[in-house]
């Protein structure tokens, strides 16, 4: 925990010279899916093994954690992966980033979320799969209301849910104390969305005024996901397809005026960028390239750091226990040499890591515990 924050003389014996490094805290992804196959296009194995699935998946989840992101929020996950690497490092089996899962995520039968989802058709088989993963141990529920852009056609435009299947969910998460989070890719599904309870929506690459102002009208969150329109050299490198790039990237000038649409309306953003947590993006950490996207939309350099701490520990519900540097909290913490309240870009340059108090990685020091 974070005992105090003060001057020089309060250190104790057993303090670490920073040698002028900027602290602040450790960064929040909050979408990713770290069981899908890359590419995408791969056909995920429904049958393949709890624990292939949670070792290749620790992989990724460590990997993210020692380029500075402390907190991943899973949205839909193959076997529980999620739920079984959260629970083995909230009990010390393992050392990893602070673990906020959904569970599996819901959608209509044929929808995008087979075969890592479940298919449910009408408001009833809603309901019960939403109360079974939340009674299995989901933070919150996801689901999908709309197609993805992986074939960018009209067919990827239409709602998939009924409102009445939404709000069945919502119902569901509302009685377990949390939220419902969306996949809707446009400004139709996002209104059905939010008029049927759902708090947080996912990606929103066609986003109007009108929808903005509805998710801010109910103190809802956007978290737009810009890699996935603006990552060519990353999914040349995985070996997606051209074509499939190219459909990707049709989208990026839509998705990034979206973004600065729902600025202009003062939703709350939060940074997630539904590509693997410890992968590199032209270079950079992913969750580092998302936030750069982020200020590229228009965000101030605070403003984005905050998409990545304080707005996606609320959203995560993890206000209390991370996301500032206070004591009481955790201590998740990140340094770089620059201030990124300065230029965010700094965060390139992240040289410190420390998770629930264990210094995880120290470029300088050489005391990292993994």
């Amino acid at each position: 925990m974070i005992k105090n924050v003060g001057s020089e003389s309060s250190a104790g014996k057993d303090s670490i010279d920073m040698h002028e490094r900027f602290v602040m805290p450790g960064l929040i992804n909050a979408h990713n899916n770290i069981s899908m196959e890359i590419p995408a296009s791969t056909w995920q194995d429904p049958d393949e093994p709890e624990a292939i699935s949670v070792l290749r998946c620790y992989e990724r989840a460590l990997k993210g954690l020692l380029g500075g992101t402390t907190s991943l929020r899973l949205v839909g996950e193959l076997n529980d992966v999620d739920l079984h690497l959260r629970n083995a490092i909230n009990s010390g089996h393992l050392k990893g980033p602070n673990i906020v899962a959904a569970g599996r995520a819901l959608g209509v039968s044929g929808g995008p979320q087979t075969p890592l989802g479940v298919d449910c058709d009408g408001e009833v088989e809603f309901a019960k799969a939403a109360r079974r993963e939340l009674g299995m141990g989901a933070d919150f529920m996801k689901i999908f209301a709309t197609n993805g852009l992986a074939e960018f056609e009209e067919k990827s435009m239409r709602p998939l849910m009924t409102k009445s299947e939404m709000s069945a969910v919502a119902s569901a998460a509302e009685s377990r104390g949390t939220y419902v989070t969306a996949h809707a890719v446009n400004s139709e599904a996002i209104l059905r969305a939010v008029e049927s309870g759902v708090t947080c929506i996912e990606h929103a690459y066609f986003l109007n005024q009108e929808a903005a102002r509805a998710i801010k009208k109910v103190n809802g969150y956007l978290c737009p996901t810009l890699s996935v329109t603006r990552s060519t050299n990353w999914r040349r490198a995985n070996r997606y397809t051209e074509s499939a790039i190219m459909r990707l990237g049709a989208a990026a000038e839509a998705h990034m005026q979206s973004v600065r649409t729902a600025l202009k309306e003062r939703v709350p953003i939060v940074c997630g960028a539904d590509l693997p947590p410890g992968d590199l993006n032209d270079g950079v950490n992913v969750t580092v390239r998302e936030m750069e996207f982020l200020k590229e939309a228009g965000l101030s350099d605070l403003e984005v750091l905050r998409s990545a701490t304080t707005r996606a520990a609320e959203l995560c519900k993890l206000q209390s226990s991370t996301g500032l540097v206070k004591p009481g909290l955790m201590a998740d913490l990140i340094a770089t040499s620059g201030n990124p309240l300065d230029d965010v870009n700094e965060l390139e340059k992240i040289s410190f890591v420390v998770k629930s108090g264990e210094v995880i990685r120290d470029d300088l020091g050489h005391m990292s515990t993994l």
